[in-house]
């Protein structure tokens, strides 16, 4: 299943665009699929946002750069599947149970910045608006805590083994 998923990403990220002649299509403006699972479409920007996160925060990453996208298309998979098995299990977590944790997140990172200068850093990173950058922050806290959840159910149910 990774193996398969992994090659059909790569077509896609290798596979250079087609376009008719008489319709132009401008690449600048569309996102490549590198996997899906499920239901779910995981983009090459979420790839590349990932990775650099991973790199960001000092985790090991292998030196070479398909390897590191790899691993972490696998670990995004891995996510996914998670949250969607939580979903399955009917596993829900609602804006009030996150919204603090969103606001002091958020408000650890721009400490430091005027309003200006974090206005300006959102819209640099490509977040448009703060209201934009926080439903960002708390779609992905909620992935976290169902992702958590669906985890501790498996265990439960011994469809997990422990770790």
């Amino acid at each position: 299943m990774r193996i398969a998923s992994f090659c059909l990403a790569l077509l896609l990220v290798l596979a250079p665009s087609v376009s008719s002649a008489q319709t132009p299509v401008r690449t600048d403006l569309l996102d490549r699929v590198v996997a899906i699972v499920g239901d779910r479409p995981i983009l090459l920007t979420e790839l590349y946002e990932a990775l650099n996160t991973k790199i960001a925060k000092r985790e090991r990453v292998p030196s070479d750069s398909m390897a590191a996208l790899r691993l972490t298309l696998n670990e995004l998979i891995d996510t996914e599947l998670l949250v969607q098995e939580g979903k399955r299990l009917g596993i829900a977590v609602a804006d009030i149970d996150i919204a603090d944790e969103a606001d002091r997140t958020i408000a650890e990172q721009r400490k430091d910045m005027t309003d200006r200068e974090y206005l300006q850093a959102l819209r640099e990173a490509g977040w448009g608006t703060p209201d934009d950058f926080r439903r960002k922050r708390m779609e992905e806290l909620r992935r976290v805590r169902i992702q958590q959840q669906a985890v501790d159910s498996l265990k439960q149910k011994g469809r997990l083994p422990q770790m």
